[in-house]
């Protein structure tokens, strides 16, 4: 019998600094990443958003 277990909650940041750095590491593309490794890895991603002071 397969046990059903909530998926465990991470953590994400995602930062972006500006378009100069940019170089396939916009906010997407981090997101993308970031969603991937936690599905492969059975858990979920809540993304912590900042702001500047």
């Amino acid at each position: 019998m397969m046990e059903n277990k909530e998926k465990v909650k991470v953590v994400a940041y995602v930062r972006y600094s500006s378009h100069a750095k940019d170089k396939g590491n916009s906010v997407a593309a981090q997101t993308a990443c970031i969603l991937e490794y936690a599905n492969f890895h059975n858990t979920e991603a809540e993304f912590a958003q900042f702001s500047k002071l």
